[in-house]
């Protein structure tokens, strides 16, 4: 039977009709869109930390207690989804699954619960992020840089379009291992694997920050300025400005950094470790600065689905258009 806030939601005609559910490596995530196919509206964003891929480079393998936590979560969102009627449901799984021995038989129990996970390459991944970023900035040129726990995706956006995608073992819970071999090893081996990507210091425009650990770094930035804005979405920042904070976020503690507001104790975390390799990032691609981004692989997923005409709408005015 449906539950009361399912009927008021149906009653009002204003009803949810898609969902993406990411099932990152370190949270597990789903978000209910409705209005503008556009422009979509969020009407529900839930996540759990369950950090799949925390043992990745010790074991090989996700936990079985993050794996328990995450399915317990899908679960919930499967029921949440039936009851709402909405049939519209993507749901991916990243770097942690595909990388771990066990992620098959992860994504068997995935089907069990009666979803239908896809395996996104790291190709597909980077892809999706890309478009996320086209969908939020129209006529966007420049690199995106989309940071998980196990991954992060370098791909090169413009003219609406994306190419040359690479997805580099350096994701937020794969850091502190490298860095714990000391400042010299952990430049040397973010570099060799920033090779991989060695066209983006040949392509102008900024790198387009996405991912939450990203976020929390501009939160960083928003409250310890003083700006009169917390949203994090399009805040921008020079190369110089954004390596002054970076240098400043990696030598502190996730203490320090977990009561600021707009950042979690799971992304306080991880913040120090990619601030360190934010440093090597704006030194070996020379961006032309910064701009963050809250539109990412999700909303690249529904951006991908528009037809040509639907794309080239402004996302401003197609949200304004929205009854």
């Amino acid at each position: 039977m449906p539950t009361i806030a399912a009927r008021r939601a149906r009653a009002k005609g204003d009803r949810p009709d898609r969902a993406v559910i990411d099932i990152g490596s370190n949270t597990v995530r789903m978000v209910i869109y409705r209005g503008s196919q556009r422009a979509p509206e969020i009407w529900l964003n839930e996540r759990v930390s369950a950090r799949l891929g925390r043992d990745l480079v010790a074991t090989g393998q996700m936990p079985e207690k993050s794996m328990d936590e995450a399915l317990a979560a899908l679960g919930r969102y499967a029921t949440i989804l039936r009851d709402f009627g909405i049939e519209d449901v993507q749901t991916v799984a990243t770097a942690a699954v595909r990388d771990a021995a066990n992620g098959a038989a992860f994504l068997e129990r995935v089907r069990a619960i009666g979803l239908s996970p896809r395996l996104l390459t790291g190709e597909e991944e980077a892809t999706g992020s890309a478009f996320g970023v086209i969908g939020a900035y129209p006529g966007a040129r420049g690199t995106v840089a989309d940071l998980g726990g196990g991954s992060l995706e370098l791909v090169m956006i413009e003219d609406g379009d994306c190419h040359d995608g690479v997805s580099l073992p350096l994701g937020t819970l794969r850091l502190p291992a490298l860095r714990e071999k000391g400042a010299a090893a952990f430049g040397k081996a973010v570099e060799r694997e920033m090779a991989r990507a060695g066209w983006a210091a040949a392509h102008p425009g900024p790198l387009y920050m996405v991912g939450g650990t990203w976020r929390a770094l501009a939160a960083y930035a928003l409250r310890s300025s003083d700006h009169p804005l917390t949203d994090p979405h399009a805040f921008a920042l020079d190369v110089e400005e954004v390596d002054r904070i970076a240098r400043k976020v990696a030598r502190l503690d996730p203490a320090v950094l977990a009561p600021i507001p707009g950042i979690s104790a799971l992304r306080a975390g991880g913040l120090p470790d990619a601030a360190a390799m934010l440093r090597i990032m704006l030194a070996e691609l020379e961006p032309d600065g910064v701009v963050f981004s809250s539109w990412g692989l999700r909303e690249g997923l529904l951006f991908q689905r528009l037809s040509p005409a639907a794309r080239q709408q402004d996302p401003e005015l197609a949200a304004a258009a929205r009854p």
